[in-house]
């Protein structure tokens, strides 16, 4: 991150070539407990640059978020250099992906809980156990049929595979001890709604229409049960139960 050429050259610029030392875990944890807050900035990745006085230095480094993790820290040897290069390093500096905020996704554990919990329960035993390829493709078609999708998926199923996953526009991937019906759906509606990772209401609407109208299970059952979890739905974007 600060390794890169364009944070190398504001090294060099600022203070004649000196490698300002990057702090271990305990002492960023400790910077943020401990440190005042004198400067934060918003980088273009959506990480924060904040910078701390801590025990009589100067120190930069880059979280999530104001008051976050720092997941990384230099020191700044003195006032002059601390403050004349934060904006330049908040410009040009690249910092980890991960501090690149993930989208919101806050029904993403509400609704694995209510598929674990409450789903497997509404649905036939069928569609909770393992199921070959080829009845899991056709689910998969009708499901892209149904919103009129121009592409047709493609289903990869696999033991490397260590978790189900949509790749856009219509790739699936799935572990060979999830292949099961609801987890192709789950899938399909990311694909469908084009908003993966996210689990938001958008997406919660297309998962329970294409459970209603590929499995067969009743949506408004599907919804109150959903619901009592707060899982936030729209309106059926197919057609509802008669």
């Amino acid at each position: 991150m600060l390794s890169t050429p364009q944070a190398l050259s504001i090294d060099r610029h600022d203070c004649a070539g000196v490698d300002f030392p990057m702090l271990d875990a305990d002492e960023r944890h400790s910077l943020r407990q401990e440190g005042l807050l004198l400067l934060k900035g918003r980088h273009h990745s959506g990480a924060w640059l904040v910078g701390y006085l801590w025990r009589d230095h100067y120190y930069c480094g880059w979280t999530r978020r104001p008051g976050g993790k720092i997941f990384a820290a230099r020191k700044i040897p003195d006032d002059r250099v601390f403050e004349d290069g934060f904006d330049e390093r908040l410009r040009q500096e690249y910092p980890d992906k991960s501090a690149i905020p993930a989208p919101f996704d806050g029904q993403r554990k509400k609704i694995y809980m209510w598929e674990h919990e409450d789903l497997e329960r509404l649905l036939p035993p069928m569609d909770v156990a393992c199921l070959p390829q080829d009845e899991l493709e056709e689910l998969a078609e009708q499901a892209f049929t149904l919103f009129d999708m121009s592409v047709k998926p493609q289903l990869r199923i696999s033991s490397d595979f260590k978790a189900a996953m949509a790749i856009q526009p219509n790739i699936i991937q799935i572990p060979d001890h999830l292949a099961k019906a609801y987890v192709v759906l789950h899938e399909c509606a990311h694909l469908i709604a084009r908003d993966a990772p996210s689990h938001g209401p958008h997406f919660s609407t297309v998962y329970i229409d294409l459970l209603a109208n590929v499995l067969g299970i009743w949506r408004s059952t599907l919804e109150r049960s959903a619901r009592l979890r707060e899982i936030y739905i729209n309106g059926s974007i197919l057609s509802k139960d008669e």
